[in-house]
């Protein structure tokens, strides 16, 4: 598998820290530390010390296991790890920036915990949420009663897909389709529709179906009130969830509550693309914990980071590449963007270039295999927004 992410445990000559572990993704070192153990006991720690901040010995480490990385994710502070193997799979590194206290300027604090660790330790500090840059929620001119959102402007468009998306920057970032206890129970009688609403909102990275009922209401016959069998209620809604994995579905019970699911989803994800900007323009590596305090004071809870194989830093480089790699012919066809992403699910290559059409950013002449796509000036750019293809 390409960009296989690989743990290497080694041992060393150092009588502090016998043991040395490096993370391998491809040929990029993601991280490489110097440890006290090999794995920390029940409820246990280990200080570790990144390499290079100390005299290493000169002597050839003697590799002890190397072993596949199923998941790499890094959430603010901490780097969470899960091991392809049955035990000993689950572990965290936490990064802690400290202010000296006799002098000026902070130094690093490393630890190794395991998942039972990371139950037992607990902050004193107070919880300090970061913000998100700015966003805006775009409703379906045709969503009748919409809901209202206090945290951020929102305005009426027509939607390709979904009730509600958020834009952040011209690029819709997340969208979500809403669901009545009434709206399901009719669209169980038109379910090839149903169907294809949520293949609409499977085009797009992060959807979500929101339903303003509880998943036990579907199997109460007083609730159905004859309309339809409870074992039929069950199998459709089990069926949506296995045909459409790609969209969340969420029981939020109420109004109220599917309202509130929405905008604290639409925040997170808002927040998670700020922080990756930020990281991106201040040219810090994805995997290394920043060196500010400033962003990293001891005692704040982690923020959302995108996982180490994320899909959307291909989803970056496939929009780059349509707007601006000159390489790219203009215009080009959808099969020449297949050939440069292989990896990328045909779904997602059209969902971009729909999201771009509608942006105004590029046009589509032409239909089936004589298609073709062409990029478009700013000046002759429509106003961003979705728009029906």
């Amino acid at each position: 598998m390409p960009d296989e992410a690989l743990w290497i445990l080694s041992q060393t000559d150092n009588p502090r820290f016998p043991y040395r572990i490096e993370i391998l993704k491809g040929s990029e070192r993601v991280i490489a530390l110097w440890v006290q153990d090999k794995w920390p006991g029940s409820g246990k720690q280990i200080f570790c010390l990144r390499e290079g901040q100390m005299e290493e010995p000169q002597s050839p480490f003697r590799e002890v296991e190397r072993v596949p990385v199923v998941r790499l994710d890094r959430f603010g502070k901490q780097l969470s790890i899960i091991l392809d193997r049955p035990n000993r799979k689950r572990c965290n590194f936490l990064f802690l920036e400290k202010r000296y206290k006799n002098k000026s300027g902070s130094y690093e604090q490393i630890f190794f915990r395991t998942q039972s660790g990371m139950q037992q330790h607990r902050s004193n500090s107070r919880v300090q949420l970061h913000s998100h840059g700015a966003y805006r929620i775009l409703i379906d001119s045709g969503e009748r009663y919409p809901w209202r959102f206090r945290g951020a402007p929102a305005e009426r468009r027509r939607l390709a897909a979904g009730d509600y998306a958020l834009e952040i920057a011209t690029e819709i970032a997340a969208v979500v389709e809403r669901k009545t206890f009434d709206n399901m129970l009719s669209d169980f009688g038109s379910i090839r529709v149903l169907h294809a609403r949520l293949d609409d909102l499977s085009r797009f990275s992060h959807a979500a179906m929101v339903i303003e009922a509880q998943y036990r209401d579907f199997l109460d016959p007083r609730k159905l009130n004859g309309r339809w069998p409870a074992s039929h209620a069950a199998r459709v809604l089990a069926e949506l969830h296995v045909l459409h994995p790609q969209v969340q579905i969420i029981y939020a019970g109420s109004r109220t509550s599917a309202q509130q699911w929405c905008e604290a989803w639409f925040a997170g994800r808002a927040r998670e693309l700020w922080h990756r900007g930020q990281d991106e323009r201040s040219g810090q590596h994805p995997h290394e914990p920043s060196g500010s305090t400033s962003s990293l004071a001891v005692g704040e809870p982690p923020t959302l980071y995108q996982p180490v194989s994320s899909p959307s830093d291909s989803s970056h480089q496939l929009r780059h590449t349509i707007l601006a790699d000159e390489t790219l012919s203009n215009p080009f066809t959808i099969e020449d963007l297949r050939q440069r992403f292989p990896h990328l699910p045909d779904g997602r290559i059209r969902s971009m270039m729909q999201t771009l059409k509608a942006a105004g950013h590029i046009e589509r002449r032409g239909s089936g295999r004589a298609a073709r796509w062409h990029r478009r000036s700013p000046s002759s750019a429509a106003r961003p927004g979705l728009a029906p293809d």
